[in-house]
This record gives C-alpha cells, sequence and structure tokens, in this order.
C-alpha cells in the first residue's frame, strides 16, 4: 500500500477519535501551500489515549512509548555566552596576560559555563502515554491497558480518501471510520466489565551457579565440565568467556568456547588446550572458576482481566458464553471433588477427565500449563515435571479422602489360532480340478497363504511386550482373515465358474465371455493385491511403532545414564554409504564413533550400529549411547545364558523344520554359481579388436560377460541368505534360472524402453493354434508358481529384482567417473612441465605447510589437482574452513579441476595479479629452462606477511654457477631451507628426473625493512 493512503486514513482515523473524546498525540497539521508550491499535508503518527487505555496504530516499534517532544526556547542567551567565553579563553591563552589574569579568565569562564547551564533550552511540549507492544503480527492496531492488550484486529488501512470528489466513495469511507471507531469503543466498554487480576506464570531459566573449588584430578574432567575466565588473556581469552571440556588429547585436555546460548563452538579458534596442572595452577590464582548450568522455575507476575462475576436477575435465562482472557495461578479453586487424573505410559501423557466443563479460570490454568483439549472428552499434555506437578495439584485439590489412580487397562484375550476355519472345501476343490487344465492344490496354497500372513503378525506380535500394541494387531489380524479369506474363496470360485477350456478353445474361443471374465477376474485380483498391500502398509505402521516405543525406552535408559566412559581419540578409516575416508575417532573398547556427514555415528566391530539412534549431533550423546550398549554387553551371565538358551531352543526347532531345504537351496545355488562361472572362464580370453565387426563381437562376449558376473553375484547374495535362513518366497522363486533370466530381461527392457510389463494373456487376434496362446499357459503356470496372477504382481516382481540388483551393485558417480575418465585419457597427452605429484609427497608438503582454520591456499601450477585433493581432504579431516584457489594453463587440466569443484582464479601464474595475497602457497611448478626459481620467486611476492610456501623444485640451482642459480641459492639462505627427495619419487608420473622441497617463510620484519 502507497505511504501516502496510509496517512491519509491515519489522519480520517485521528479526526473521528477526537469527536468520540479520545486524546491523540503527535498530529501535524496540513501545511502545504499553493502558492509556493510547498506539500507538506497533514499527518498522526498513530498514537491516542482514553480512560488509560491507549490506542497503537500502525506502530511496529516502541519508539513512540513515553516519548517527549521538546521545544528549544533558549533564544539568544546561548549564543552570547558562548562569544564571551571565547573572548575569555583568548585571552588566557595570550602570552601577554599575567597568571593573575589568566587565572582571573578561568574564574570568569567557570562561572560562565555554570550560568550557562541553568538556562532551559528546550520544554516539553506533549509526552506521548507508554504502551508495552508494538502491533501483533497481521495486525494494523492493538489497545493496551496497564501494558496488556485488551483488543487487536485490522481494517486500518481501508479508511483512507481515494477518489475523494465522488460523494460516494466519502460516504463509504465515513462508513468505515465509524464502525473502526465502534470496534475501538466496544474492547474499552467490553474491558472496563473485566478484573484485573496479577497471576504468576512459570518460567524456566538456566543460571550460571560458580562452585569453590580450587584443585582438580583428571577423573574430575569429564563431559559437562566447564569453566569460566574471570581475568583476561591473550589470543581470545577474555574474561566473561566460558570454556566446556570437548575432548581428551594424549597430553592435554581440550576446551571447546561456549556461544551466547551455552553451545560449544565448533571452531578451531575458539578452544584452548590445557593441562591438569595448568587447570589447577589457574584455578588457585582464581584466573578461572568452576561453574554448573542449573535450571530453575521461576514465578513472573503478568496481570489478566477476567469477566467480574454479577448476579442473574432471571432464573431461566441462559448464560450469555464470552471470550474471556484469564490465565490463573497454581493456586486453582473450585476443582470438582470427581475430577480424575491418569498417566498414559504408552504414549508417556496425562489426562484429566472432568465430569462436566471446569469453571474457566481452571480452563486457563491447563492451558497455561501446556494441558489441551482431546475430543475424546479429557485434557492431554505430554508428561513433564511442569505437568505432573501441575496435575498432582489438580488431583490433590479433587478430594483429599478419595485418588483417582489409573489401574492397568486389562485387554480381552484374542484367540488366533484358528487357520484351521480358513481352508478349500473338498467341493470347491474338485470344481476347481474340472475347470482348469492343470491340478493344483488350492487346500494347500491357502494353508500357506494364511499361515505367511499370520506368521508376519506374529513376528511383530513377537517383537514387543507392549500389551497395548499386541493386542491391536491381534484385533487387526483377526478382522484382515475374515475379509481377505472371503476374498479369496471369491476368486476361487470365479475361476471354477470359468473354465479355462470354455474360452480358450477346444472347439472356438467366446471371445465376448473371455472379455467379460478377464475384466471381472482381473478386478477381483487386483482387489486381492490391494488387501495384501493394505495388510502390508499396516504391518509396516506396527513395526514403526513397536521401534518408536523401543527407542524412546533405549533414549530414557541412554539419557538416565551419568557417568561416561574415557575414550580414547585415533584417527580411523570408516566406511559409510559406500565412501571410505579416515577422521578423528573416539574409541572405546568394541565401539568407535566417528563424524561423518555432520553426524556423529556409532561403530561397533568396524560395523555401523543398526539403529535409530546410531546418528547424533553431539558428541555427548554418543559417548551416553556407547555407555549404555557396553553396560547392555555387560549383562550378568546367568540372564545372558538364559537368553541364549531360549534363543537356541527356537532356533533348534526352526532349523529342524527348514535343515533339509536350506540343504537343497545351497546345493541347487552351488551348481549354477558353478555352471555360471564355466561359461564365464569360456568368454574369458585374448580377442582381436582390429575390425569393427570384431569390436562388435567383442563388445557382445563384455555384455554376456556382465550378465554372468551379475547373476554369479545374485546367486552368491542368495547363498548367504539361504545359509542365514532369511530366504523369502522371492528368493527361492529366483533359484528356477528360466524365472531369473526372465526377470532380467524384463527388468532391462523395461528400464531401457520406460513401458509396462503387460502379464501374459491369450491374444484373440493371434488365432487359437498361434505361438503366442500356446506359450500362455506355460508362462502363466510358471508365474503363478512366483505368485504373480496379473500384471501389478508382475510390475512388482520386476521392481524387487530391480532392488536387488542395485543393493548388489555399487552406486557409481557420474561426476566422479568423468574425472577418472579425463585422467587416465591425459595421461596419453604430452603436456609440457606437467607431472601430476605423487600422494606421498603430497602429504609430506602438507604437513610442512601447517593449514591453519581460516587460511587462504593457492597452488600456481595446479594440474589435475593433486595437491589441492590432498589439501582438502586435510581440511575436512581436521574440520578446518580454508579457501583454496589454483591457477592452470591448459584446457583439459582446467576442465576436471572445475569437475573438482576448485576455484580458478588465472590462466598464467607468471602474469598473476592476486586480489590478496595468500597465507600459504603449495606448489609443483614446471621445470623446463629455470621455470621453476621464476615460479617460486613469483610466488614468495603473492605471500603474505607470515606465510609459508612449499615448493617442489628440480635441484639444478644447488650446484649450478649461472648467475640466475648463484642468484636464488643466496636468495634462499636468508629466507628458508631445502631438503632431498628421495629418488625416482616421480617415478609414477612418468619422469625419473631427481627433486628436492623448498620450504621458505616470509617474516613480516622483512617486509618492514623493504618499506
Amino acid at each position: 500500500m502507497w505511504y501516502g493512503d496510509k496517512r491519509d486514513a491515519k489522519v480520517n482515523i485521528a479526526m473521528a477519535l477526537v469527536e468520540k473524546g479520545w486524546k491523540i498525540y503527535g498530529y501535524k497539521n496540513d501545511e502545504s501551500d499553493g502558492m509556493t508550491d510547498y506539500y507538506s499535508p497533514a499527518d498522526w503518527n498513530g498514537i491516542a489515549e482514553k480512560n488509560g487505555y491507549v490506542l497503537c496504530i500502525d506502530q511496529n516499534s516502541l519508539h513512540y512509548s513515553g516519548l517527549e517532544r521538546k521545544e528549544y526556547i533558549g533564544g539568544s542567551a546561548t549564543y552570547k555566552s558562548n562569544a564571551r567565553i571565547q573572548k575569555l579563553e583568548a585571552m588566557m591563552n595570550d602570552e601577554a596576560s599575567t597568571d593573575n589574569e589568566k587565572a582571573s579568565c578561568a574564574v570568569l569562564i567557570k562561572k560562565e559555563r555554570e550560568k550557562d547551564g541553568a538556562i532551559e533550552k528546550y520544554k516539553v511540549i506533549e509526552t506521548y502515554p507508554k504502551f508495552s507492544h508494538p502491533n501483533p503480527k497481521s495486525c494494523s492496531w492493538h489497545i493496551e491497558k496497564d501494558g496488556e492488550i485488551v483488543g487487536k484486529g485490522t481494517g486500518v488501512f481501508a479508511c483512507y480518501q481515494s477518489n475523494d470528489h465522488i460523494k460516494e466513495n466519502r460516504i463509504e469511507r465515513d462508513i468505515k471510520i465509524n464502525k473502526l471507531i465502534a470496534r475501538f469503543e466496544k474492547v474499552l466498554s467490553d474491558t472496563d466489565s473485566l478484573v484485573a487480576e496479577v497471576i504468576q506464570v512459570p518460567v524456566t531459566v538456566t543460571k550460571l551457579v560458580e562452585k569453590n573449588i580450587v584443585s582438580l584430578a583428571e577423573s574430575d574432567i569429564k563431559d559437562g565440565f566447564t569453566f569460566i575466565m574471570k581475568v583476561g588473556y591473550t589470543h581470545g581469552k577474555y574474561k566473561g568467556n566460558k570454556y566446556t571440556f570437548s575432548y581428551k588429547g594424549e597430553h592435554y585436555y581440550a576446551f571447546a568456547q561456549l556461544t551466547k546460548n551455552n553451545k560449544p563452538s565448533t571452531s578451531m579458534g575458539k578452544s584452548w588446550s590445557l593441562t591438569v596442572d595448568r587447570i589447577n595452577e589457574l584455578l588457585k590464582k582464581g584466573h578461572i572458576t568452576v561453574i554448573e548450568f542449573v535450571e530453575v522455575t521461576e514465578y513472573k507476575e503478568k496481570t489478566v482481566y477476567r469477566k467480574a462475576a454479577r448476579k442473574q436477575t432471571v432464573s431461566n435465562v441462559p448464560a450469555i458464553e464470552t471470550t474471556e482472557v484469564i490465565k490463573g495461578n497454581d493456586e486453582a479453586v473450585n476443582v470438582p471433588a470427581e475430577v480424575a487424573v491418569s498417566y498414559n505410559e504408552e504414549k508417556q501423557g496425562i489426562e484429566i477427565r472432568f465430569p462436566s466443563k471446569p469453571e474457566s479460570n481452571i480452563i486457563e490454568q491447563l492451558k497455561a500449563n501446556g494441558f489441551r483439549w482431546s475430543k475424546r472428552g479429557f485434557w492431554y499434555a505430554k508428561q513433564s515435571e511442569a505437568t505432573i506437578e501441575f496435575s498432582k495439584l489438580i488431583g490433590s485439590k479433587a478430594t483429599d479422602e478419595e485418588r483417582h489412580t489409573t489401574e492397568p487397562m486389562t485387554y480381552d484375550e484374542i484367540e488366533i489360532n484358528d487357520l484351521h476355519l480358513y481352508t478349500v472345501s473338498d467341493e470347491l476343490q474338485s470344481r476347481l480340478h474340472s475347470a482348469s487344465m492343470f491340478e493344483v492344490n488350492y487346500k494347500a496354497e491357502c494353508i500357506d497363504i494364511f499361515e505367511e500372513i499370520q506368521s508376519s503378525a506374529l513376528d511383530v506380535v513377537n517383537s514387543t511386550d507392549n500389551k497395548h500394541v499386541q493386542h491391536q494387531i491381534k484385533k487387526y489380524l483377526q478382522s484382515f482373515k475374515k475379509r481377505y479369506y472371503s476374498q479369496y474363496i471369491k476368486i476361487l470360485n470365479h475361476r471354477a465358474n470359468n473354465p479355462s477350456w470354455a474360452v480358450t478353445g477346444r472347439g472356438g474361443l467366446n471371445v465376448r465371455r473371455y472379455n467379460k471374465m478377464q475384466d471381472r477376474y482381473g478386478s477381483m485380483l487386483g482387489q486381492f493385491s490391494d488387501m495384501k498391500k493394505e495388510f502390508d502398509n499396516r504391518m509396516d505402521k506396527f513395526k514403526a511403532k513397536v521401534e518408536q516405543i523401543e527407542n524412546n525406552r533405549i533414549k530414557n535408559e541412554v539419557s538416565s545414564i551419568e557417568e561416561l566412559p574415557e575414550f580414547k581419540v585415533e584417527r580411523k578409516e570408516i566406511t559409510v554409504a559406500g565412501y571410505t575416508e579416515t577422521t578423528r575417532a573416539y574409541i572405546y573398547k568394541k565401539y568407535m564413533i566417528a563424524k561423518s556427514w555432520g553426524m556423529f555415528r556409532v561403530f561397533k566391530d568396524g560395523q555401523e550400529v543398526n539403529t535409530n539412534l546410531k546418528t547424533t549431533s553431539r558428541l555427548d550423546e554418543a559417548k551416553r549411547y556407547v555407555a549404555y550398549l557396553d553396560k547392555k554387553d555387560s549383562v550378568h551371565p546367568e540372564e545372558v545364558n538364559k537368553v541364549e538358551d531360549d534363543k537356541k531352543q527356537i532356533l533348534r526347532k526352526e532349523e529342524a523344520n527348514n535343515k533339509d531345504d536350506r540343504q537343497h537351496y545351497i546345493s541347487k545355488i552351488n551348481k549354477q554359481i558353478e555352471s555360471a562361472q564355466k561359461k564365464l572362464n569360456a568368454l574369458s580370453g585374448d580377442y582381436q579388436t582390429n575390425t569393427w565387426k570384431r569390436q562388435q563381437e567383442a563388445a557382445s562376449r563384455e555384455e554376456k560377460k556382465d550378465n554372468l558376473n551379475l547373476e554369479i553375484k545374485i546367486l552368491e547374495h542368495l547363498k548367504e541368505k539361504a545359509i542365514s535362513n532369511t530366504m523369502d518366497e522371492f528368493d527361492i522363486v529366483l533359484l528356477v534360472g528360466s524365472f531369473r533370466e526372465d526377470m532380467r530381461i524384463k527388468y532391462k527392457s523395461r528400464g531401457k524402453n520406460n513401458y509396462e510389463v503387460k502379464y501374459p494373456t491369450v491374444n484373440p487376434d493371434a488365432g487359437v493354434n498361434g505361438w503366442w496362446n500356446q506359450e500362455v499357459p506355460k508362462l502363466q503356470k510358471r508365474l503363478n508358481k512366483a505368485g504373480i496372477h496379473n500384471t501389478e504382481q508382475y510390475n512388482e516382481a520386476i521392481d524387487k529384482y530391480a532392488a536387488l540388483v542395485k543393493g548388489i551393485e555399487k552406486p557409481v558417480n557420474p561426476v566422479q567417473q568423468k574425472i577418472r575418465k579425463m585422467e587416465s585419457e591425459v595421461k596419453l597427452y604430452k603436456i609440457d612441465g606437467y607431472f601430476p605429484t605423487p600422494k606421498t609427497i603430497v602429504q609430506r608438503m602438507i604437513d610442512l605447510a601447517d593449514v591453519q582454520d581460516g587460511e587462504t591456499i593457492l597452488e600456481p601450477s595446479a594440474g589435475n589437482g593433486n595437491i589441492l585433493d590432498g589439501v582438502s581432504e586435510y581440511i575436512q579431516d581436521n574440520s578446518l574452513n580454508a579457501d583454496l584457489h589454483c591457477i592452470e594453463w591448459n584446457y583439459t587440466l582446467r576442465q576436471i579441476l572445475e569437475l573438482k569443484q576448485y576455484k580458478l582464479v588465472a590462466n598464467d601464474f607468471i602474469e598473476f595479479v592476486p586480489f590478496t595475497k595468500y597465507h600459504k602457497i603449495i606448489m609443483n611448478p614446471p621445470f623446463e629452462k629455470g621455470k621453476d626459481v621464476d615460479h617460486v620467486l613469483k610466488a614468495y611476492d603473492c605471500l603474505k606477511d607470515g606465510g609459508r610456501l612449499i615448493a617442489i623444485m628440480s635441484p639444478h640451482w644447488t650446484f649450478a654457477s649461472d648467475s640466475k642459480s648463484i642468484h636464488f641459492r643466496n636468495w634462499l639462505n636468508n629466507k628458508g631451507y631445502y631438503e632431498k627427495l628421495p629418488e625416482g619419487s616421480f617415478k609414477e608420473s612418468g619422469t625419473g628426473v631427481n627433486t628436492v622441497l623448498v620450504v621458505i617463510e616470509k617474516s613480516e620484519e622483512e617486509t618492514a625493512r623493504a618499506n
């Protein structure tokens, strides 16, 4: 909205408020002059007052709260006084003045200033009323009384005078203004009927408590240990800084500075390493003090309003419901005696039930303490110290004689061992055999289906001891079995009533009946499949619920752990999501904590712990979790033996039932792996590819080898599952080679052509005796054995196969793949001066460079970025923040650097003019014609004072007698030193030239002498 319209709206409202008896503040009359084209329209600051109420319009801050408007009344008195003081100062500074005259001038100046200070220069002409709040969000006005908002709303800026020359618009504007003023007046009248009440609002604050400790042992320094600086030190250690224990080094303890929110800083520049002796020394001197953070509940006074009690003159008149703004304190009254307080342990909540609607003051107390009304007929809140204390207060005020406690909820026993009810009758089995060309044991099939369903549900039931969840699962299982059985029998009846010979031949094809039957049959199978999906989804939800309950239990146990063990800090190699990196690790027994992708992860015996609590952003939480796992491992041997005996007994029973099948599967898989390996060996060998035909043959062989390698990996994966007895139905079906090959072909063709694979059905246009219609029964029989009866199930099976393949095949990063390809191609090119730096030398250069946090680093002859890769890895491992720049002239190498996302700042280093100088320069310059000397001298000019230069150079200058070499030797003697690298250091880069490593530091004193 245009600011001029806002100004007009406020001026129109100000005029209307004056008529209603409001006093307005900050109003300015229209001072525009048409004769001189001077434009200064009327304006109003938006503050008004009436009977102690303050109206604030368009106030986004407290600028006008209690503001005093002053008028200058000093006149010429101050000017004359300043003139006299100047003359006296001139006389006092005159060399010809005597000491007595100077003293007299000083006395007169002092009196003149005291006289000038007594003159009143300003007069307060208007004092704005005080208010405590700007306009609330999405509101253009509000009204306050005694610092509390009693009314708020919008509609202010609809009162501007747009097109005011039209009479109808003026009338419409006046109507809007009158409505707005009426709203203001209603707020005042409604609030006058309220009674002010001061309540105590609980506020949780964290206070810092200093401890009187002058000596510490090593065992006292653990997670949570914090101290505060009482004096100022150098290097950023200022008075008032707080430091908390971060980790224990080999000979020291590291402390991280706390931020304003009392969170440990992750910056290396805000850490402090101290020994125990140094800490005790600082404690004795009083330079630091041990502190502790304590949460304290304080009560803050707040003024609220509630409607005053009034008599009801007519008994049959219903009470008028009003919206009351009220919050009471903990001293609630008139709590009904029948109030019931119960604790829902499953959801960790508190439920308060009233026999009837409680009084308004009790409702406000409930809301103030975090309770919310539930549609199920009670007030609910999560369990916390505040809500438990309030619920006890409510329960104790209900009655001292009668206490409502929550008794354990009982559940009706549900009998689920009723699979004998879900079977196929002999009559239906007989009709199905007569209607089909294939004999299928539908009784056994039905038993297998419902045993699988029941087994899936019982697995979830046995995974928890929560009675409520177990009851819900059993209740849903019984309901689902009835619905699923009804649909299954309906499908079998459809098959029996529509025999395959009646629609697929033996005397002709009834196309109309066939299409009708297929549509209905497909619809029923679709519903059947949807029901199975519904069951699977519901079981997944139950599993998630069980997992959440278990996680909450573990979290409570983890949070209750107070003493943490001591961890060793080492650098370890970890693998997360297929990516391997070396990083700092905290080790305790067989557990390890390492930070990867911004989170601390817990590992056991080199493998990441597979729970939802395995990652956290806080190191202390990860350490507490490791302490919990270690405590869990150290259970009493008697309990461990009992649990293990129970498990062994169950496993023996399962293995007795599945041993024969498992051995059969393993034997079958071994034979298939052996057969595939023979085919793979036959395709391996040296083949010529000097013609186009031979190249095509080689490509075909490679494709077959890839398919065989994939098949072997799948079979090995199935073998592992067979050994561990974890094969499901789909895994068992995959043991059939023809089905596995069909899945592979359909998976590749679907991904290549992006189409939906259709379930094989008879094609009426192909003829009864056509090859396709002859193959359909065979294809259907093979798919039916795998539990596939329609197109949807067919594509679901292909999705499972795709997931299996993706899980076996390692993911390939396309950018990294392109970088590797370009780096391998560039090795065949001849690029002047390009010899990639080996990793061992890069590591030595990084050690000498001593990279610190916040530094800028330059690689002026970057090549393919080997040095930058090493520096980048070092920065990430040590959690540093450094800026890497590089220079490279070759186009292909520049492309590689851009793919690696390094910042290129120039093409030619010799011509490079840096915008800012660098802390560190690490380089491997070209050696031809003494270019390495020129590059090093240029790099020295680009170095900051105190910076360090690390360069690989040819040893030619160390012994040559030419002027350039002699000058460089003499120059280096005062700047740094060099060390010889082992012979053949660059052999892997394609050269046997000897090299030296030069280290130069640029001192600040030298720069000062040069200037």
